[in-house]
């Protein structure tokens, strides 16, 4: 027989060998005593009765920013138990260490992307660091013009677009592209919010964002899509075909760099998407960058106009 020397009692199995298992309910952070007393010959063999401590050690919450592992380690440990936490890849960038703010975290090395530490007496949070490679966005690499750049007494950016108007859906969506440098009118200060967008705008508009040197090309897409076969963003085909919001979606997706996150889509045609996109959409609708369209349609071989183009392109960088 097994029994808790204080309030709680638990009766536990022996076997013949001596070997004893038993089990607990919930018990609160603390050191407790065991006693064991043996009754009954077959099982006594002259063996004292004897007691033990056992110490119930308390968990402790680990979070893990930034890791791109599936299992990065996250979650509740307890004080004094080794961790190992993992940051995985990421695409266009390479690990650059773990650092943390948290007490008590001595990394068993900094620099290694799948590392250990020991567990202290409180809540960790530990951050993996990453260094940009090239070929895709950079968070926080466009920052929105100030107030005293864009040409407006009240903070308002000027509208050249003689085709853009301020209660149209767009217009902040277009202002934001624009003063960005990211999207250019089409000429006779014009926008063109209703024109189909081609694969090569696409190209040049991502190309642009990550710092590309693509200007005084010729044909004029010609560095960009160099730029975008180079870094997998596109094959390269088609440069004058318009662009669905599929192939949009994927795009953006490859060039981010990011996981494709849960593979789960709630639309009516979501047989229409193409196996190349699932990913690409699943990610850009969860990121609320690509939304759906009236009737419950995702739209994916829909082709996508200028002003959509423009709020994706917002959507994406104001995460």
């Amino acid at each position: 027989m097994l029994a808790w020397i204080g309030n709680e009692v638990r009766i536990a199995h022996a076997d013949k060998n001596g070997d004893v298992s038993f089990s607990f309910g919930p018990l609160n952070e603390g050191a407790y005593e065991i006693g064991v007393s043996f009754e009954g010959d077959e099982y006594n063999n002259g063996v004292e009765n004897t007691s033990a401590k056992l110490t119930v050690a308390k968990a402790y919450d680990l979070t893990i920013s930034d890791s791109y592992a599936a299992d990065s380690g996250a979650g509740r440990h307890v004080q004094g138990s080794p961790v190992t936490i993992n940051a995985g890849t990421r695409s266009n960038y390479t690990f650059a260490g773990w650092t943390t703010e948290s007490d008590g975290v001595a990394f068993a090395d900094e620099g290694s992307a799948t590392t250990s530490f020991t567990m202290p007496e409180n809540d960790v949070t530990v951050t993996a660091k990453w260094t940009y490679n090239g070929g895709g966005y950079i968070p926080g690499s466009i920052t929105q013009d100030s107030d005293d750049d864009d040409g407006a007494d009240d903070g308002e950016p000027i509208n050249p677009f003689g085709d853009i108007n301020t209660s149209d859906w767009f217009y902040d969506e277009v202002m934001y592209v624009y003063n960005k440098g990211l999207m250019l009118g089409v000429g006779d200060d014009k926008f063109d919010p209703y024109g189909t967008v081609s694969r090569a705008m696409v190209w040049m508009t991502l190309a642009r964002l990550a710092g590309a040197d693509i200007e005084n090309s010729e044909p004029w897409y010609l560095a960009a899509r160099e730029w975008a076969i180079e870094n997998n963003i596109s094959d390269g085909e088609n440069p004058d075909a318009p662009i669905t919001r599929e192939q949009l979606a994927v795009m953006l997706f490859r060039f981010s760099g990011e996981a494709a996150g849960a593979s789960q889509l709630e639309f009516d045609d979501i047989d229409d998407i193409s196996d190349w996109a699932w990913d690409g959409l699943c990610w850009a609708t969860a990121q609320e960058i690509v939304n759906g369209k009236d009737g419950d349609l995702l739209d994916p071989s829909g082709n996508a106009n200028r002003a959509e183009w423009a709020a994706m392109l917002m959507r994406f960088l104001e995460r």
